[in-house]
This record gives C-alpha cells, sequence and structure tokens, in this order.
C-alpha cells in the first residue's frame, strides 16, 4: 500500500507537469542594434501580461524564455534603445533589431576577457566606435582616438608617416621604464616597441624616432576602441596594467553585411613652413652685420625648402565581405595604402588581409573563433635624424643652407662648400628602406558546459620580421666622421660608402585558459565569476651588417656585398616569459549595486630572483540610484555613483635587466653592460578614483565626471656608478612616487533631434597634477640638447617635489646694449621652470545631419605646458649669418651681437599652449531608390590639421622629439623635426 501510494503521487506529479509544459511554450531569437546588426547585450525581455517571466540577452545578443499560454506578447527593452513589444503567436523565434534613442548608456565596453555595458561598469572605461573615430588619412590606430577621450593624451613625435606617439592615460607614471599602455588586439596582447628599427647606428648620422608599434593594423578594420583607464579596470591586466590598456576589437561578420569598397584619396602639404630669408634678404642681413656679403654669395637662388618638401598625394583603397549564416558568422577584408609623406623620399605602402571567422556547434554550446591579420609594410625614409650633430639632418641642413648656393655644379656634380650639406645631395644620395612583415592571429574555442558555466580557451600568437637597408653614395659631402661599431672603427662616408643592413626577428605566444560562470536571479540580480591562467614567451632576435667602401667608385650601391669591407655580423637575442593567475567577480543586486573585484598574480622572468611574482588586487563599486524609489526620475535618467581602488604592476624593462650581461665587442674586447640586482622588482602603481554617471533631459544630456589619484613606487631605473667602480651599471628600485591626481570630465548632449536635422556635441577635458614625491636628493637628468657648441647640454630634470620633465635651464634676460646674452644667474646656473606635461587638455566635437547630410566639426587645444625649441637655439641666432648660414627675419632684424653664442636658456623656452581645428568632414549618403548592385553609396570629404592657434614660434607645439639621455625619456623638445601636414581626404565608400 504504501508503494502504490508513492507510485500514484509520482504520476500525479508527473501529469501536472506535463500539462504544465503543454501550456508553456518555448521562445528564442536574438536582438541586434538596427544601426549596424551588431549583438545588443543585457537586452531586458519579458512577458507582456506576467513581468515575474523574462531574461536578459547573452554576449553574442541571444535569449531564450519559456512563457505561459497566455502571454500573447514579449516586450524588448534596452536604455538608449526604444522599445519593442511583438505578438508571438505561432512563433518559436523572434529575432528583434532595436533602434537607438538618445542615451549613449547601452554602448558595449570591451573590459578585458569580457564585454560589459557602460551603465553597468564600475571602473573608468571609455569606448569608442566608428562614429566616434577621427577622420581623414588614418596610418594608425591611435590617430583614430586622438583628442577624444578624456584623460588619454596622444603626442605624435613628428608628421611622418607611420611615425611613433607618445600615449599617456592619466598622466606620465614612470621614469626609465615604458609609460605607454598595454595594446590588446582580439585578446592578443602584442610587443610595445613594434617590429621597426631605429635607423643608422653610427652615431655621427643620429638616429631616427621608432616606428608606431600599431602600424601593422589597418585603421579602416577597426570596430571598437575600448580604453580601460584606472586600476580597478585594468587590473585584471596585472602586471601590464600600469599604464592603462587600449582594446582593440575589429569588425566581424553579421547577417546581409554584403561587400563593402572604400577608396580614399589624400592630399597633402606641410601645414607650417619655416620663415627664412630669401636671397636677397639674405644679403642685406649678412652686410648689417659688417660681414662681407660678397664673400658668401654663389649668385643663386634657391628655396631649399621647396627642394625638399611637396605636395604629396595618397592612396587607400580597402574591400571587405561579411555575413552569418547558421552559426558561422565571418568577415575578410584587404587593404592597401600608399601614403605619401610631405617631405620628398619618404611614406608607406602597406597591404594588410584580415579574415575573422566563428563557427557554433551543438545548439551554439561549442564555438570556435579566427582572427588572423597579416601585413606587409615598405617604408621609405628620408634623411631626418632625432640627435644628429650641428650640421644636422635633412630639415636642419636645409634650415641654415644659403640661399645663393646652387643645388648643381655645373658640370651637374652636387655643389659643396666645403663644410655644409647639400639637403638635395641627401635625399638622393641617400637610400633608407625597410620591409616589415606581421602575422597576429589568435584560435579560440569556448564550451558551455552548463547553461552557467563557459570554458574558454585562447591561443595568440604573433610574428614580425623586418629588415631595414641604409645605403650612403660615396659621393655625398660632408659625411667626414669615423663611426666606432662596437670597438672597430669605420671609414667615413665621403669618398667611401655606407651600406648596413639592421634585421629584426620577435615572436610572441600566448596561452590562455578562463572559466566563466554566470548566474540570473529571479529579482534581476546577477553574478559573474571569471578565473583565468596565462602564460606568454616573448622573443627578439637582431643582427647587423654593415660595409664601407665600394668596389665601384662613386656610386651608389644598394648590396651589401657590393663592399670592400665588412663588419662581422652582430646582434643580440633576448627571451622573456610571464605567467599569469587571475580572477574576477562581478555582481550585481537587483540593478542597483555593483561590486567588481578583481586579483591578479603575474610572474615575470625580468625581475630578481628573490621577486618574480606580484600580486596585483583591485575592487570598485558602483551604486545605481535611479534604481532606488526615491531616485528623481523626473530629472535624471541615470545618476551613478563609482569608487574605486587597485594595484596594477609595470614590467616595461630589458629582459635580463636583474643579471649581469657581458657583451662581446668585435674588436675582441668585452663590456659590462650591467650588473646583478636579485632583489629587483616590479614596479607598482596604486590608484583611487571615484566617479559620477548621469543622463539628464530624457537622456539628451550624459556625462561621467572622474577624480583620480594614481601613485607609483618601487621606480624602475638604471642607475650609473662612478668610476672606479667595477661596474658602472644595475638596474634598481629608485625611492619616491611618482604622483598623477586630476579630474575628467565628458559630456554628450544631443542638442537638436528632428527628422531632417540632428546635432550632436561631445565636449571632454581633463586637468591633470603630475609630481615627483619623496624623491630625496636625487636627479635625473634628460633631455639632451643638439647644436654647435651644445654637446653635452641637457634641458630637463626630474627632481623632487617637481613634475616629470621639468625644465632646468639658465635664466635668459634679454640683450645688453652690445647685443650680448645677459644671464642674470649666470650661464652655467640652471633654474627650474614648467613642465611639458599639459595641465589641462580639452575637445569639442559638434555632428550635424540634414537629410542626407552630414557634418563634423572637431577641435582640440592643450595648456599649461612648456616646449624647448632646439631647432631655434641650434640654428636661429644673427651670428649664423656671418658664416653663410641662413636664419629667419626676426633674428636677422635683431640687435643680437653677432659674437653672441646660442646657449643653452630660458630664452628658447616657450609656453606650448595650442587650440586646433583638426578634423572637419562633409557627407552625402545617397537615396538609392531601387537599390541593385550597389545597396549603399556615400561621398565624403574631411581635412585634417586645418587651423592651429598658438604663441609657440616653431612649426608646431604638439612635438615630441626624442631626447632621451641615457635611455631616460624626454618629453617637450622640438628640433628640425618631421613637419605636420595639411591634409584634405576625399572619400568613396559603396556597400553591394
Amino acid at each position: 500500500m504504501k508503494h502504490l501510494s508513492k507510485l500514484c503521487f509520482l504520476g500525479l506529479f508527473l501529469f501536472i507537469a506535463v500539462q504544465a509544459s503543454a501550456q508553456n511554450k518555448v521562445i528564442t531569437g536574438r536582438v541586434t542594434n538596427k544601426t549596424d546588426g551588431s549583438a545588443l547585450v543585457g537586452v531586458t525581455v519579458v512577458a507582456s501580461t506576467n513581468a515575474g517571466t523574462g531574461t536578459v540577452t547573452d554576449a553574442d545578443g541571444k535569449y531564450r524564455l519559456s512563457v505561459g499560454a497566455d502571454v500573447t506578447s514579449l516586450i524588448f527593452s534596452y536604455t538608449g534603445f526604444a522599445k519593442q513589444q511583438i505578438n508571438i503567436a505561432g512563433k518559436s523565434q523572434i529575432d528583434v533589431s532595436l533602434e537607438a534613442s538618445i542615451s549613449e548608456l547601452t554602448e558595449v565596453v570591451v573590459i578585458g576577457y569580457g564585454t560589459q555595458r557602460v551603465k553597468d561598469a564600475t571602473g573608468s572605461v571609455a569606448s569608442l566606435g566608428n562614429k566616434d573615430f577621427n577622420k581623414g588619412v588614418i596610418s594608425t590606430p591611435e590617430q583614430l582616438l586622438q583628442g577624444r577621450i578624456a584623460g588619454v593624451q596622444v603626442t605624435p613625435s613628428n608628421g611622418e608617416p607611420g611615425g611613433s606617439s607618445t600615449i599617456n592615460i592619466r598622466g606620465s607614471s614612470s621614469i626609465r621604464s615604458g609609460n605607454d599602455p598595454l595594446y590588446v588586439i582580439d585578446g592578443v596582447p602584442i610587443q610595445g616597441g613594434g617590429t621597426s628599427n631605429s635607423g643608422p647606428t653610427t652615431g655621427s648620422l643620429g638616429s631616427s624616432s621608432a616606428r608606431n608599434p600599431l602600424e601593422f593594423i589597418n585603421p579602416a578594420d577597426i570596430e571598437n576602441i575600448s580604453v580601460l583607464k584606472d586600476a580597478s579596470a585594468s587590473a585584471i591586466y596585472g602586471s601590464r596594467g600600469a599604464n592603462g590598456v587600449i582594446l582593440i576589437t575589429t569588425k566581424k561578420g553579421a547577417r546581409g553585411q554584403g561587400i563593402q569598397f572604400t577608396s580614399n584619396t589624400t592630399v597633402g602639404s606641410v601645414a607650417k613652413k619655416y620663415n627664412l630669408l630669401t636671397a636677397s634678404q639674405f644679403l642685406t642681413a649678412v652686410a648689417a652685420t659688417g660681414a662681407d656679403a660678397n664673400a658668401v654669395n654663389q649668385k643663386a637662388n634657391t628655396d631649399w625648402q621647396k627642394q625638399i618638401f611637396r605636395t604629396a598625394v595618397s592612396q587607400n583603397t580597402g574591400l571587405a565581405f561579411g555575413g552569418a549564416k547558421d552559426g558561422f558568422t565571418y568577415r575578410s577584408s584587404f587593404s592597401y595604402d600608399d601614403e605619401n609623406g610631405t617631405v620628398k623620399n619618404s611614406g608607406l605602402k602597406r597591404l594588410t588581409g584580415r579574415i575573422n571567422a566563428s563557427q557554433s556547434f551543438l545548439d551554439d554550446k561549442l564555438k570556435f573563433d579566427l582572427t588572423f591579420l597579416a601585413s606587409n609594410i615598405k617604408n621609405t625614409y628620408a634623411p631626418i635624424a632625432d640627435n644628429s650633430g650641428y650640421q644636422g639632418s635633412l630639415i636642419g641642413a636645409t634650415i641654415g643652407a644659403n640661399p645663393t648656393y646652387p643645388i648643381y655644379n655645373p658640370d651637374g656634380t652636387y655643389y659643396f662648400d666645403g663644410s655644409n650639406r647639400n639637403p638635395v645631395a641627401m635625399l638622393n644620395l641617400i637610400d633608407d628602406k625597410d620591409n616589415i612583415n606581421r602575422y597576429l592571429g589568435n584560435l579560440g574555442a569556448s564550451l558551455k558546459i552548463t547553461n552557467n558555466l563557459t570554458y574558454r580557451a585562447t591561443f595568440g600568437n604573433d610574428y614580425g620580421m623586418s629588415k631595414r637597408t641604409t645605403y650612403y653614395d660615396p659621393k655625398l659631402a660632408g659625411y667626414t666622421d669615423a663611426d666606432n661599431v662596437r670597438g672597430l672603427t669605420l671609414s667615413q662616408i665621403s669618398g667611401n660608402g655606407r651600406g648596413q643592413i639592421q634585421n629584426v626577428k620577435q615572436t610572441s605566444q600566448i596561452t590562455e585558459h578562463t572559466l566563466t560562470y554566470d548566474l540570473k536571479f529571479r529579482d534581476f540580480s546577477t553574478l559573474t565569476v571569471l578565473a583565468g591562467y596565462s602564460y606568454q614567451v616573448s622573443n627578439t632576435y637582431n643582427w647587423n651588417q654593415v660595409g664601407w667602401n665600394t668596389t665601384t667608385a662613386n656610386t651608389l650601391v644598394k648590396s651589401i656585398d657590393a663592399f670592400k669591407n665588412h663588419l662581422p655580423i652582430y646582434g643580440d637575442t633576448t627571451r622573456s616569459q610571464l605567467q599569469s593567475y587571475y580572477s574576477r567577480i562581478n555582481y550585481s543586486y537587483k540593478d542597483r549595486y555593483l561590486v567588481t573585484a578583481t586579483v591578479r598574480r603575474d610572474g615575470s622572468s625580468k625581475f630578481g630572483a628573490n621577486n618574480k611574482y606580484a600580486t596585483f588586487p583591485a575592487l570598485a563599486v558602483k551604486w545605481k540610484i535611479m534604481n532606488e524609489s526615491f531616485a528623481p526620475k523626473n530629472i535624471f535618467e541615470d545618476f551613478s555613483l563609482r569608487i574605486n581602488y587597485g594595484k596594477t604592476g609595470n614590467q616595461e624593462l630589458p629582459p635580463y635587466a636583474s643579471l649581469e650581461i657581458t657583451q662581446y665587442n668585435l674588436d675582441g674586447s668585452k663590456s659590462r653592460i650591467t650588473n646583478a640586482n636579485p632583489n629587483l622588482k616590479w614596479e607598482t602603481v596604486t590608484q583611487t578614483g571615484a566617479g559620477i554617471d548621469f543622463a539628464l533631459i530624457g537622456g539628451q544630456l550624459t556625462g561621467t565626471l572622474d577624480y583620480f589619484n594614481k601613485s607609483t613606487k618601487d621606480l624602475l631605473f638604471l642607475q650609473d656608478y662612478a668610476q672606479p667602480a667595477a661596474n658602472t651599471h644595475r638596474w634598481v628600485n629608485l625611492p619616491g612616487n611618482i604622483v598623477n591626481k586630476g579630474f575628467e570630465l565628458g559630456l554628450n548632449l544631443a542638442a537638436v533631434r528632428h527628422k531632417i536635422f540632428s546635432w550632436d556635441i561631445a565636449y571632454n577635458m581633463t586637468i591633470l597634477s603630475n609630481k615627483v614625491e619623496n624623491f630625496g636628493n636625487s636627479t635625473v637628468n634628460t633631455g639632451a640638447i643638439n647644436g654647435q657648441g651644445l654637446s653635452g647640454a641637457y634641458g630637463q630634470v626630474i627632481i623632487n617635489n617637481y613634475p616629470l620633465y621639468t625644465f632646468k635651464l639658465p635664466q635668459y634676460a634679454g640683450l645688453d646694449a652690445n647685443g650680448f646674452a645677459i644671464y642674470p644667474n649666470g650661464i652655467d646656473i640652471g633654474t627650474l621652470q614648467g613642465s611639458a606635461l599639459p595641465k589641462f587638455t580639452t575637445s569639442l566635437t559638434n555632428n550635424f545631419t540634414y537629410g542626407r547630410f552630414n557634418a563634423s566639426v572637431f577641435i582640440n587645444a592643450a595648456t599649461g605646458f612648456y616646449v624647448y625649441n632646439n631647432t631655434a637655439n641650434a640654428y636661429f641666432y644673427r651670428g649664423n649669418l656671418v658664416t653663410g648660414h641662413n636664419v629667419t627675419p626676426e633674428v636677422a632684424a635683431s640687435s643680437e651681437n653677432v659674437l653672441n653664442s646660442g646657449q643653452l636658456s630660458t630664452r628658447f623656452l616657450e609656453k606650448g599652449d595650442f587650440v586646433r581645428l583638426s578634423n572637419v568632414t562633409f557627407g552625402y549618403t545617397f537615396d538609392l531608390i531601387k537599390p541593385r548592385a550597389i545597396k549603399t553609396l556615400r561621398l565624403s570629404v574631411s581635412g585634417q590639421n586645418l587651423a592651429l592657434i598658438t604663441n609657440y614660434s616653431g612649426l608646431d607645439p604638439e612635438i615630441n622629439t626624442n631626447k632621451a639621455l641615457n635611455n631616460v625619456p624626454s618629453r617637450g623638445i622640438d628640433y628640425a623635426s618631421y613637419p605636420k601636414a595639411r591634409t584634405f581626404t576625399f572619400s568613396l565608400n559603396a556597400g553591394f
């Protein structure tokens, strides 16, 4: 009887369950953005007649919901998008495209090992999509975001195509270690230094600026750039997140994507040239000094700047196609760039191919994805160097060239006065090129073990190979230095010629495993737990060949074998490893209180045996006040408070920094490079902050306000030890702190919303204070200054209680009655001046649409910083006229005595404040009434660097020539740099 009752009860239970199941039905589908077809994450899907029945979409925009028989429709809602209610009668799958409304709070940002809605981000994360990117001629990805994000400063080293930029997120935080952020491309951290070479390694020729480590990426392939600014956001990357993280996500395939074709033609010219004397003005100015003008008059009339600059025409062509079907998504793209520089014989050619693909199996439980990029870059370099001697590289030689000198002698050879280099000869008799191949791939697989638990494994590979060849014609005059390379002396270039090949091979492999547990509660609370392991190994190989004395007299040869003399092949090999364990917990209680806790433990082979591992924790909390019952919903659409704390590390130093390193020279001798330090440890950044996110006027005005305080300790530094110490260098951790603190404000306003006309405004600003604290009496010198008589000069110091890159210079107080400089404190006594770091940066963007027309105007500005005009210091003083060198009209007309020397002083220190009209774009999208072969068509024109307002006397204050001293970085020094261009780009975009 007992068993019979159990069976009856079981039968009744099954009958009820079956009846309930028969009355319920399961609805599945995917929710996307109507504008671009991208997945929307976190869309709320609820039954119309039962608010308690609901779910949210996952990372792919998918949802699954069981509803009762009485439910007739589903409601899809997402902040910032128009709500939709859809009838479900007779349907089991419903795909929905939501149309964006005003608010941007629903943007999805990549946060490292995942994605998150902006409104759910507890840390300081900024995201830019395609509509926000800078337009025009874009060589490298960081140009897309220059000036667009509060707290992110992008300073180009010069105007060269593919040139490097200095990127600081919330200030500069390190003395000697790297200050650049970590770049992660589709989940793969890349080598920050890139695979390019810095040009000739022989001292008198100087070295050129390093190439941009991101130049192998086609900017048109980028879908989104997310910037992790505070420690709570970047701590998931631990040792590599000290300077912030820039996550680059490339475009993926989507249903109906089809074929896209783009073509851009750019015309550019130098935005500003040096204002130099003409031939007649020059002779008058020489005579005014009392010198014999006939002695320097060769009776020509040469505009040397016209000889080296040009109107450059560049072309970019791209083709992409993609789609999605039956769980398979794909997108392939190909592009070719031919970007010519405004200096003759300079430019880059880039060919890229990319494929992004994914395939789902087992009802989306198993998914494989692949991203792969192949690129070939060919750079052509003009002979422009950062640190050449007083004769100068190309720009310096051009500035000082006598305008009465001819280009050629009567016999067709290049004119040479016996000491000064001929700029046209430099352009035509030096052949400097490189060839870079880069391959970046990432293969991933994810398995949904249960509805809540997902395992993911990824393998990333970064391979780069570059070869730079530099050949000097023996007919080059004025190259008379006998350079030394690792103990062996080379003959001068003039009369002998020289060739050099620099090879670099870099490889990096990373393997990562993660487990992610997602849990959604009935009260709409959520819990996400991430645990992961990562292992990365990086190898660098470089080897060099040098030859001199050509086998064929007076001939430019482009083969290293065509020289009589050769150095033995020499180079270096390095290897580093990084092993990491990490975890992150995201908890949201009823979408009101959000907590993110992160911890990462890193072990690096670069540090001493006693300190290879370090732990980096972070915590962030957010309170969504608008989800409280007492919230003023009639005023705010969103109002949230955030606080955060975290630690990150910096390991950007040479791979064997903690070990004793000896270099074997080519003459058989040995040189001790560094001494061992088994106690060398991580440089650590501790950051605290607080922020407010808000939306007003029905979401028309959205914004963020952040305060941050970032302090770096255990500063990594290559310490010099005075002779007769046995070892002159050792990597150490200096005492002291580098503190960056300030405020960031970002605002977005939908000023006008109308069917025909709309006007959107975006504004951001950053107030930054930088100071070195607890540094004791230590002083670190940097900022090498070049010019005749300036050997060994430097202009910047790192010193306690002052900002990084503070200028220390003798005080200049004008000219006395005899035209000599007055130095009240003495010519050898330097006084502390301002810093090269801006205290305030800001930008303003206005976007307009009128029917099918659109326009955009972008302005950016910076104040509170100084620039040292090393160009003026080296070339612009009146005594140069006597020796037959050109100057500006202002110098020629001055009362300066021709015997007054161009000494390092505040005479050449200037405020760098500027306002720039960076970009203006106009476009028209055609209304194709019966689209057949062509589905979409758009034409646009954009201008870049259109206007500059500044009191700086040089070409451009937003410049950063590499003037490092003993490898200590400098900032804010302008020395005969490659000038920036003003460009106009004409674009065609078509979809098929």
